[in-house]
């Protein structure tokens, strides 16, 4: 009787007698005890289709093996042959392996050739799958970050599909993110890129290297670990967003506007030589370092660049003493590198959302890529219905949020209207041109800029300020935001406070009106956030930006300045509607009478080229600065879109922007914008724990302030209308 291991290793017989060819995949999976190195690296890896290759073990003599188990005679038999005592009683036989494994090795010899993966021995009881309830699927390890207090365990797409583990989900959002975590890093000359409408393309006119603006290199200046000047967006769907319609949009904007492929080079004398060298590099050599550096990045072997740091300020050294930092073209960037993807699995809250919108936000720049990001969000569930967000942050280097937000809206109109973009600009210029030609233009004077220099000295540094602050005023700024933003308020009340409160001696702007409803608000999250039994502020120091763009000018550079104004708190029960848009028309014409917004633009915009000339990178300088940065928020009011934008043939019904804050801690960034037919606020403050409650107070008292002003101002029209009748 052939005994088990020669019937093991015997060759299978066909029906003619002659023994089968054996494949070499066959023979790899029925290799002997010694795991091959294809083994150990399937082993490590988690193996190739989501099991790892069982390697076979070798043998101990058994006394009862489980194919004689029911066979008395050959029990006995062999145990002869192993040495063992023949006339002793046979003990009942507790098999190691399941029905489902003796079921396997009666299947023939030759089955697993016809099945799609190879076979490696009996196969376990596979586990029933388990929907997640917490998790999250990301792009890169980097992203992960971004999930840190949401609530939600992150997993790298690229480990998942490496490990092949069965707790990935078959569902459109993780396509989506695995096609954003395994995309190879190929050049814009290498692939095939969306076409833009009409096929018109813009080529920088400064070159491949240029240099930046006193204001572009002012906003490096002042970055350090604790805070970057970034000007955030994000769109919300009630779709599904997908990845290719994300990357085909970036694709096109980078061709309209070619100097979102540009990155910082800190260095300004071998910024050049840099770009030589590369161009002497064959393309061969530059992919494959390209590729090299993407991949190490996303699996996060590669450290982001945070740039070179000044040793006793810590903030950015960007460019020499006597030179600004430079522009300099990366021909092997892809928009892909900058896009992420995180899949909630339809499960995703609107605190999650805005958890990871402030971590986002707070998270500083690769210098090694250009200096703006995206992130994608799927698998929402919101209150509002909302299944998808878009997240957007750019640099303050860059440019100004008016050329941020007009360069991709006019890609968005371009590309669904199937317009040229030449043309695109041309209808919005002649649109805002009608508008600025119906308003009367206030001329500045030279006693209105001296009255508001001495107004600004003496209110930053002769108060305090009480509200919005640390508990402990010793702790140093965290680096980490919190974000929230307000439900939409109809564009038409707000025209109708302006209406109802406007007189030939007060002309209100809608602008007016939004700080007017801004002022109201503070004043109320101040007194629910106040603790019991101290005082609170009577007033805001507000820092407003002011933008100085040319009619018709195009270029992503920085035309900003601003100036300070002090909103008054009205108080909530006596302050009558009328007398708070009266204090805040009276502040807004106190700057518009000044000189002094153009002056900060001229002096930053020539003095801040170069770095020897940045005071707070000083000592004593630093203190005085430092003292004023921390006294005041910055606030902004954009005009948006008045109509909903589309990406490809998913409609944002909700936008929201935000400006960066102040360098000083304990600031608050504050964004009010008008989109399509609503009006919304965005805010976003430091992440300490007295300022947990602060953006989503805010937010509802900006609400609640609205709803005031527009009741007021309905019973206004009410009464003017029966008077008149």
């Amino acid at each position: 009787m052939m005994s088990r291991r020669a019937r093991r290793t015997a060759p299978a017989q066909t029906a003619h007698g002659s023994t089968p060819r054996r494949s070499r995949r066959s023979e790899f999976y029925d290799s002997t005890d010694v795991p091959t190195p294809r083994h150990a690296r399937a082993s490590e890896l988690g193996g190739e289709h989501g099991m790892t290759p069982k390697t076979r073990r070798s043998r101990r003599p058994v006394l009862d093996d489980d194919d004689d188990a029911g066979d008395p005679v050959r029990r006995r038999s062999r145990r002869a042959d192993l040495g063992g005592d023949t006339d002793a009683p046979l003990r009942p036989r507790r098999s190691r392996r399941s029905d489902a494994s003796r079921n396997a090795a009666a299947v023939a010899p030759h089955a697993h050739r016809h099945q799609s993966r190879p076979s490696h021995g009996p196969r376990r009881k596979s586990m029933p799958r388990q929907e997640p309830t917490n998790r999250a699927f990301v792009s890169s390890s980097r992203t992960a970050n971004l999930l840190e207090g949401s609530g939600r365990s992150a997993m790298d797409a690229r480990s998942i599909e490496t490990s092949g583990s069965t707790v990935f989900h078959d569902t459109i959002e993780n396509h989506d993110v695995m096609m954003a975590a395994r995309e190879p890093p190929r050049t814009n000359k290498t692939r095939h890129l969306a076409v833009p409408p009409r096929n018109q393309v813009n080529t920088m006119k400064e070159g491949r290297v240029f240099a930046m603006n006193g204001i572009d290199n002012l906003t490096l200046l002042m970055e350090d670990d604790t805070y970057q000047p970034a000007c955030f967006s994000i769109y919300l769907f009630k779709t599904r967003l997908d990845y290719k319609t994300v990357r085909a949009f970036f694709e096109v904007l980078v061709q309209l506007y070619p100097k979102y492929r540009y990155v910082v080079d800190f260095e300004p004398y071998s910024a050049h030589r840099r770009d030589k060298r590369r161009r002497k590099q064959t393309a061969e050599d530059a992919e494959r370092v390209h590729r090299e550096r993407n991949e190490a990045m996303k699996r996060g072997n590669l450290p982001p660049n945070r740039g070179p740091r000044m040793m006793y300020s810590k903030t950015l050294r960007a460019g020499s003493w006597l030179r600004p930092a430079q522009w300099r073209i990366d021909e092997d960037f892809h928009v892909s590198e900058n896009i992420e993807v995180i899949s909630c699995e339809g499960h995703g809250t609107d605190e999650q959302l805005f958890k990871v919108a402030g971590r986002f936000l707070a998270r500083h720049f690769d210098y090694n890529k250009p200096v703006w990001e995206a992130l994608l969000v799927q698998g929402l569930d919101t209150a509002d219905g909302g299944k998808s967000a878009l997240m957007i942050k750019i640099h303050h280097c860059f440019s100004d949020g008016q050329g941020m937000i007009q360069s991709y809206h006019a890609a968005l109109t371009a590309m669904s209207k199937g317009m040229g973009i030449k043309e695109v600009q041309q209808w919005v210029d002649t649109s805002k041109q009608k508008k600025k030609s119906q308003r009367k233009a206030l001329k500045p004077s030279v006693f209105g800029t001296i009255s508001h220099t001495c107004y600004t000295i003496r209110e930053l540094y002769m108060r305090r300020r009480r509200s919005f602050v640390y508990r402990n005023m010793k702790m140093k700024r965290t680096p980490q935001r919190l974000y929230f933003h307000s439900d939409g308020i109809s564009m038409d009340a707000i025209k109708r406070i302006r209406e109802a409160y406007s007189t030939e001696t007060m002309n209100l702007t809608l602008n007016d009106v939004a700080i007017a409803i801004l002022a109201r608000a503070m004043a109320q999250a101040s007194r629910r956030l106040s603790p019991i039994g101290t005082s609170s502020d009577n007033r805001a120091a507000i820092f407003i930006p002011i933008s100085v763009r040319p009619q018709g000018n195009w270029d992503l550079h920085n035309f900003t300045t601003g100036a300070m104004i002090w909103l008054k708190y009205p108080n909530l029960d006596e302050t009558p509607v009328e007398n708070m848009l009266a204090d805040v028309h009276k502040e807004m014409m106190r700057l518009k009478k000044s000189h002094l917004p153009k002056i900060w633009y001229k002096l930053f915009l020539y003095w801040c080229r170069h770095r020897v000339g940045f005071l707070p990178n000083y000592p004593v300088t630093r203190q005085l600065f430092y003292r004023a940065f921390s006294e005041y928020h910055v606030a902004t009011n954009v005009p948006g879109p008045t109509e909903p934008v589309k990406f490809g043939r998913h409609e944002a019904y909700s936008y929201h922007v935000l400006p960066p804050s102040s360098p000083g801690k304990a600031t608050m960034a504050i964004g009010m914008i008008s989109y399509a037919k609503d009006f919304s606020l965005a805010v976003s403050c430091d992440d300490v724990p007295e300022f947990r409650d602060v953006p989503h107070v805010l937010c509802k008292a900006f609400e609640e302030a609205a709803k005031v002003l527009i009741q007021a101002a309905d019973h206004r029209l009410a009464n003017r209308k029966e008077s008149t009748s």
